[in-house]
C-alpha cells in the first residue's frame, strides 16, 4: 500500500512539474516576438532580389508587411501577398528577414492600430477584424503582383493590407503616384526584367524602349509602399522600434 501511494505522488508530481513546464513555453513563438496580437502588421527588410528596387524607390529597406493572424490550430500565421498571395507560418515569413551584423533577433518589426487615436472600442476592433478577414479570403491563391500596378487580379504586399483594412474604412499608408517616387536604374531594371515580352521591346527592350514602356505601364498609378504603411500615425510601434528605415 504504502509503495502504491509513493509511485501514485511520484507520478502526479511529474505531471504537474511537466504541465508547468509546457504551460511556460509558447508554442512556435520566439521571445523577441512575445506579445504580438492578432491583427498586427508585422513588416521585415528582406532578402528577395527586389529588395535593391524597393529601397531605391521607398527610400527604405522595409520590403514587406503582411497581418498577424492565429489559424484554427491557435498558431500563429501571416496573412501576405507573396507567390502566391497566402496564409503562411510566422516561422516561415521571419525566415525570409535579413539578419544584422548588430543584433541577433532578424529585422522584423511589428505595429499595432492605435485604438484610442481612431476612438475604437475593443469589439469595434475585433469586429474590424473580421472585416479584414473576410475582405482578404477572396484574394488568396492569387498571383503576386510583381510589377505592383494598381489591379485586384494580382496583388502586392503593402496593396493587400491596404486592401483588408479598406473594410473598417482604414487608410493604412499613403497612396502616392508611382511617378513620386524615386524611379532609377535599379527600378528599371527589375521592369525589364519583368516586363511582359509583348509590351513594347520585351525583354531585348533597349534603354529608350524601357523608359517608354515604364512611362505607359504607370502613366496614373498610384501606389502604396511598405515603409509609408510603418510610418503610418495609426499605428503604434510594438517590436522592432529601434531599427532604423535604413
Amino acid at each position: 500500500m504504502a509503495k502504491s501511494l509513493r509511485n501514485l505522488l511520484i507520478a502526479l508530481i511529474g505531471v504537474s512539474f511537466w504541465g508547468v513546464i509546457y504551460a511556460a513555453s509558447p508554442k512556435g513563438l520566439p521571445s523577441y516576438l512575445s506579445g504580438i496580437q492578432e491583427g498586427d502588421l508585422i513588416f521585415y527588410k528582406g532578402l528577395s532580389s527586389q529588395v535593391p528596387a524597393i529601397i531605391e524607390a521607398s527610400g527604405s529597406s522595409w520590403s514587406h508587411v503582411g497581418v498577424l493572424f492565429k489559424d484554427e490550430k491557435g498558431d500563429w500565421v501571416v496573412w501576405e501577398a507573396v507567390q502566391p498571395v497566402g496564409v503562411n507560418p510566422l516561422e516561415s515569413f521571419v525566415s525570409r528577414a535579413r539578419q544584422s551584423k548588430d543584433r541577433k533577433d532578424p529585422l522584423v518589426a511589428v505595429y499595432r492600430l492605435n485604438r484610442d487615436k481612431l476612438k475604437m472600442s475593443e469589439e469595434d476592433f475585433h469586429q474590424c477584424l473580421d472585416k479584414v478577414k473576410k475582405r482578404l479570403k477572396p484574394h488568396l491563391g492569387k498571383d503576386y503582383n510583381g510589377r505592383f500596378l494598381w489591379n485586384t487580379t494580382s496583388l502586392y504586399c503593402s496593396q493587400f493590407v491596404w486592401e483588408g483594412f479598406q473594410a473598417c474604412g482604414i487608410n493604412i499608408g499613403t497612396l502616392e503616384n508611382t511617378s513620386d517616387l524615386n524611379i532609377g536604374p535599379k527600378v528599371k531594371a527589375l521592369f525589364k526584367k519583368r516586363v511582359d515580352a509583348k509590351t513594347s521591346g520585351g525583354k531585348n527592350a533597349t534603354p529608350q524602349q524601357v523608359e517608354e514602356a515604364f512611362k505607359q505601364a504607370y502613366k496614373g498609378q498610384k501606389i502604396v509602399t511598405p515603409v509609408s504603411q510603418l510610418r503610418d500615425k495609426k499605428l503604434s510601434c510594438i517590436i522592432g522600434c529601434d531599427i532604423s528605415d535604413k
